[in-house]
């Protein structure tokens, strides 16, 4: 089976956009950020303040890289790490200007003060856990390390999030669209018939009942296509195990088995058309079962 690949392509909008939209961000971002943890210094709103400022870095890296249409992700996690440094370096800097009044100004970022500034709060501290004793030395290098840890990290998985997993169209030079969750089917991945169709003969799809297993096992099928030729298309397919607690609540397991198989345009709307019907044969059964209910309630007395 053909297997979806990014060409690798980096064209200079994804840059650009990276560029204009990168440096604002952090700037604006790292003031939020760096005053919030400065006058707010309660443990879990800093952790929030540090997530949201990642989360803020990774949606500018994959917002840039969708725009840009950035078809390389190395390149991709190069941006997520390096807005991810610049997002810390901006932070340290208005740190210092939060914490020593405005006159720092852009003092703030030269490195040599930075240092010794750093420095400085290592051996004195600048924060304390729960009104206690400032932290200081390793147990506030260590704070350091597990917030950059967090910014850089959760910069990075928002990043790729975008489009490290989307196809993309190199002929109509688009990002394709994609249903999730098309077709569920009654089998497991050690269904013979679906072996059949991981290796490679996907008619085998017709032999396997929808619906889910009586175990809670399925097999559940997504589809991807380009929005403008409909031609370039991909499945996914994910084994799925349904589990009940006993409180009612239905929770899923998910396994990958094959990721963006290519499929042609008739084969697309041949599982497009298996998906209509598996929906109303699903709506049938709730519609007689609705009707069974109704038949069995009983009616009140005569009066």
């Amino acid at each position: 089976m053909d297997v979806y690949k990014p060409s690798g392509a980096c064209p200079l909008n994804a840059v650009l956009l990276f560029l204009a939209t990168g440096i604002p961000a952090i700037l604006l971002g790292g003031m939020i950020y760096s005053f919030g943890i400065v006058y707010i210094p309660l443990v879990y709103v800093s952790v929030l303040l540090t997530l949201g400022y990642g989360w803020l870095l990774g949606t500018v890296t994959g917002w840039s890289a969708m725009k840009g249409k950035l078809r390389n992700n190395v390149i991709l996690t190069g941006f997520g790490l390096l807005l991810g440094v610049m997002g810390l370096y901006a932070a340290w800097a208005l740190d210092a200007v939060a914490r020593l009044g405005a006159e720092v100004g852009l003092l703030g970022f030269d490195p040599f003060f930075m240092w010794a500034y750093m420095s400085f709060l290592y051996e004195n501290g600048s924060w304390s856990l729960d009104g206690g004793d400032a932290l200081t030395g390793p147990a506030l290098a260590a704070v350091w390390l597990t917030e950059a840890i967090l910014i850089l990290g959760t910069a990075v998985v928002v990043g790729r999030s975008w489009t490290a997993n989307l196809p993309f169209c190199e002929t109509c030079q688009c990002w394709h669209t994609g249903k999730e969750g098309l077709l569920h089917l009654a089998a497991g991945p050690d269904d013979p018939r679906w072996q059949r169709v991981e290796s490679g003969d996907l008619r085998a799809l017709d032999e396997l009942p929808y619906g889910v297993e009586p175990q809670g096992q399925a097999i559940r099928l997504d589809l991807s296509l380009c929005p403008e030729c409909e031609e370039t298309g991909f499945v996914t397919a994910h084994a799925v195990t349904f589990t009940v607690d006993n409180k009612g609540a239905v929770s899923e397991q998910t396994r990958l088995l094959f990721n963006h198989v290519a499929i042609d345009r008739s084969t697309a709307a041949w599982l497009c058309e298996k998906a209509c019907q598996a929906a109303e044969e699903a709506m049938a059964e709730t519609d007689d079962l609705v009707a069974s209910e109704g038949e069995a309630e009983p009616q009140p007395p005569d009066v």
